[in-house]
């Protein structure tokens, strides 16, 4: 007889209640970081000032939990081991959970033991999904516990950085953006070819080798010249290089068809928006246009990793919970909500005079939140009941 869980199927698998999750939190600390920019509230008990908490948790307490939450899911898959279920799982989360609490107040904690909460969770997920991946000698994917290990080490400096423990002139939560780079140009590297073929029933995408190892090297290169030096002509040039790589990469993978499936064009479209974030960056450094700083780094958060969040978040939970692979009206407009958004956040902020920053501000802000409100709605009873294949 098969063993019942004592736990709900929220908890079978990662991906279940960290998207859940991180979506609501998602909708909280944005709208609360408009309030306090807007003047509606000052209550902000952190260490962090209103800018630096605000990418602070959109990095940590937003994107790294839906990373988390797709690792625990992708390397069962990958490698036919458990990854965190159950009890585990729901330790892993609650962990999360606290360290949100302990960076919104930490001005009121013990600084060591924010820093502790909040920095070791991305090490809890690299615990979570080691065993798989080493017991299965999955060499292949021993690269996203490196990858964990940098969010955490980030993570750490970040904090040092806001405590004054030292000083620096590096932005380690923009570095920590350049680590998301790279890991969703992995994972979109891919799945987004692998969907593809898969929806549209066409042969193969063509891969090349030198470009796949290439687009994504140029990023790793990136992270690490941002770490070393503050040359902007050498850090604008390899900038400049991931893009071109990424955009050829990108490139291979089109096809007309894409545009009739939602599931489809949001994805292709996310890794649109990275590319251009990179090249947008690179035209900062290399002409000097520091005004467009904001909205560059706003095609890659706005952009890229909300879009490919917001898509692949859709798509893997109707995958993973025997669903069908398609989205009505609601889960579409949500995809046009964060679109707009960026093009708001991107363009109109960077055009307009600075007396409209606040009103587009808001609204770009206000798309955003609705496009995630519509997936909590949409997405809650998907990912809190059994598959669809085990409901009788």
């Amino acid at each position: 007889m098969k063993k019942t869980s004592l736990l709900p199927p929220f908890l079978s698998l990662g991906f279940r209640p960290f998207f859940l999750l991180a979506a609501i939190y998602s909708i909280f600390s944005l709208t609360y970081f408009i309030l306090l920019l807007s003047g509606k509230t000052d209550f902000l008990p952190s260490y962090f000032d209103p800018i630096s908490w605000h990418q602070h948790e959109m990095i940590f307490g937003f994107i790294l939990p839906v990373i988390v939450g797709f690792l625990f899911t992708a390397v069962k898959n990958w490698t036919g081991k458990d990854t965190p279920k159950n009890f585990i799982l729901l330790a892993i989360v609650a962990w999360w959970i606290a360290g949100r609490f302990a960076v919104f107040y930490s001005e009121n904690l013990p600084h060591w033991l924010v820093i502790f909460i909040d920095s070791s969770f991305a090490i809890l997920a690299a615990i979570g999904i080691a065993p798989a991946l080493i017991s299965s000698k999955n060499k292949k994917n021993f690269l996203f516990l490196a990858i964990l290990f940098l969010f955490a080490a980030l993570n750490l400096a970040a904090h040092f950085s806001a405590i004054n423990f030292f000083e620096s002139e590096k932005n380690f939560m923009l570095i920590a953006l350049d680590v998301t780079m790279l890991t969703l140009a992995i994972i979109g590297g891919r799945v987004i070819p692998f969907f593809t073929e898969r929806a549209l029933m066409i042969e193969p995408i063509k891969r090349i080798k030198l470009l796949e190892i290439f687009s994504l090297a140029s990023i790793a290169l990136l992270i690490i010249f941002e770490l070393l030096t503050e040359n902007h002509l050498l850090i604008g040039g390899i900038l400049a290089i991931a893009a071109l790589a990424n955009g050829a990469r990108f490139f291979l993978w089109q096809r007309k068809k894409i545009w009739k499936n939602p599931l489809l064009w949001i994805l292709h479209l996310g890794y649109f928006w990275l590319i251009c974030g990179l090249t947008s960056k690179a035209a900062i450094l290399l002409f000097d246009l520091d005004q467009f700083h904001s909205p560059a780094n706003h095609a890659i958060t706005t952009g890229a990793v909300s879009t490919l969040i917001l898509g692949m978040m859709a798509r893997v939970s109707l995958g993973h919970t025997g669903r069908k692979l398609e989205v009505r009206f609601p889960m579409v407009a949500a995809f046009f909500f964060v679109t707009f958004a960026t093009i708001i956040r991107v363009f109109f902020v960077a055009i307009l005079p600075d007396d409209y920053f606040q009103t587009l501000l808001t609204i770009a802000a206000t798309f955003w939140i609705l496009a995630f409100v519509i997936f909590v709605i949409i997405y809650a009873p998907i990912l809190m009941k059994k598959r669809a294949d085990e409901i009788t």
